[in-house]
């Protein structure tokens, strides 16, 4: 299961560990390197008292009868006595302790008892600097080495002949690791110890960070949960919550907004459908009872009646569908080049009975360049359905303007019945104003029609209230194509 917590969790965990990881390993090369520099130190130290004996060594003078206790422990062995007897650890076999000098042709002269039969490895020195080195000797033991250039009677002689090396002896001192190696894995067993503990408590202490974090989410969740059709008006608190979250609270609050303007909507069809068909069902309802009760006096008006109220039926039937079809994009557009003003007198034709009886004029302004493309039946059921809003609301004895521009076209008329919130409603299905509600010749479902068409046309259909004029203008969203002017 892809979880944030989880991920979240596993994330900071992972962080942490790396970051313990980086941190033991320079804590522990970092005593490691303390541990060596210390024994460096000391290895500095002996090799400082060695230099000093063996330059005590040389000042002395010796009888020309003294004995030579061997070939090994001769007049530079003095030197290495000295060094047994200031350092004793070096004469022990088992102190961890070596040291090993070489004449210049690299002949050993003297080594540590703590060697046996090992050596040294012969060091490479050029100069006066020390070098230091770890080394492994063949039963696996493991050394760190200071080796040196010892230079016999250096006070009588100059730095050149002491670099050339002449009467000069390689001398290596070097101390074993073991102890290195023990308070290195002491300190690796109290890292580890210590590693463990850390790691049990960070993933407490993030479990319970994340899971504080993310309640946020949680409650998000909860109250989503108790969302309904019944609880569409509730919304979610942006107050006290964290500022990531603010933006996906307001998008939700609108998208509760906007689902329950929907459902309002969805009710007030339905409400206003039943209401609708109720009057012309309960009509034909009452002709066919009294057909039957009377069938003598049934005739051409009785027929005709129900003639009238089955085709308003069909009529908002096919509306309906109509508009379902447009509004899933279910009817393909066809453009091409339509001149506007033979279409809206069409329109004005098929109205002028009821605009006759009302006295309506319709005027025409032109300022308009090319024809639009566009597609023709759905421009004429938009224009049919303009055109009859303007007859039904229109003042008696007033003009209906039609401004065609290049950008699309406006119709007004005076209606000074209607107000802002009527004009605000023109585009839901259904509604009629007040005064028409007792008419029988509209459903309401014109300028529902007209928008579903404008917006399959790519273009925008809107209402205001200008004065007493409403102004029901259509606008393309995009640039049109243009073909040459034609004549209307």
């Amino acid at each position: 299961m892809n979880s944030i917590r989880r991920r979240l969790t596993a994330g900071l965990l992972g962080s942490l560990a790396i970051l313990w990881i980086l941190a033991g390993s320079g804590t522990y090369l970092s005593v490691s390197r303390g541990l060596v520099k210390s024994i460096d130190t000391e290895l500095a130290l002996d090799a400082q008292v060695l230099r000093f004996v063996a330059r005590g060594d040389q000042e002395d003078t010796l009888p020309e009868d003294a004995p030579l206790l061997s070939e090994e422990r001769g007049r530079r062995g003095g030197a290495i006595r000295r060094i047994q007897a200031r350092i004793s650890g070096y004469d022990q076999t088992d102190s961890g302790y070596y040291y090993q000098s070489w004449d210049a042709t690299g002949e050993t002269i003297a080594k540590s008892p703590s060697l046996a039969e090992g050596n040294l490895p012969l060091p490479e020195i050029d100069g006066d600097t020390p070098e230091f080195d770890t080394v492994t000797l063949d039963d696996g033991t493991r050394l760190r080495v200071m080796a040196f250039q010892n230079t016999a009677g250096g006070r009588g002689r100059s730095k050149g002949e002491r670099r050339r090396g002449e009467g000069a002896t390689l001398v290596a001192v070097a101390r074993d690791l073991e102890s290195v190696s023990q308070s290195l894995s002491t300190v690796l067993g109290g890292m580890v110890l210590l590693g463990a503990l850390i790691a049990g408590a960070s993933a407490l202490l993030v479990g319970f960070l994340v899971k504080r974090s993310l309640r946020p989410l949680d409650e998000l969740g909860d109250r989503s949960r108790g969302i309904d059709a019944t609880s569409l008006d509730s919304r979610f608190p942006v107050e006290n919550v964290p500022s990531e979250l603010v933006p996906v609270y307001e998008c939700l609050n609108d998208l509760l907004s906007r689902i329950e303007t929907s459902f309002d909507r969805e009710r007030r069809f339905s409400s206003d459908l039943a209401h609708e068909m109720r009057t012309p069902v309960a009509e034909l309802r009452m002709i066919s009872e009294s057909a039957l009760k009377w069938p003598d006096q049934s005739g051409e008006k009785t027929h005709r009646e129900s003639l009238e109220i089955a085709e308003q039926l069909e009529s908002m039937i096919q509306n309906l569908l109509k508009l379902a079809r447009w509004e899933s994009g279910e009817v393909e557009v066809e453009t091409r080049a339509v001149p506007l003003i033979p279409l809206i007198e069409a329109s004005w034709k098929r109205q002028a009975e009821s605009a006759a009886r009302r006295n309506l004029e319709l005027i025409i302004e032109d300022a308009s360049g090319p024809d639009p493309e566009t597609d023709p039946a759905f421009l004429t059921h938009l224009l049919d359905n303009l055109v009859s809003n303007a007859v039904e609301y229109s003042d008696p004895d007033t003009p209906i303007h039609v401004r065609i521009e290049d950008e699309g076209f406006e119709i007004s008329n005076t209606a000074s019945q209607l107000g802002e919130a009527e004009v605000a409603q023109f585009f839901d299905r259904y509604w009629r104003g007040d005064t028409s509600r007792g008419s029988s010749g509209h459903a309401g479902l014109g300028l529902s029609l007209a928008r579903a068409c404008a917006e399959a046309l790519g273009a925008a259909l809107d209402a205001r209230l200008d004065g007493e004029r409403v102004v029901l203008s259509l606008r393309w969203n995009s640039p049109r194509k243009r073909n040459s002017p034609t004549s209307s």
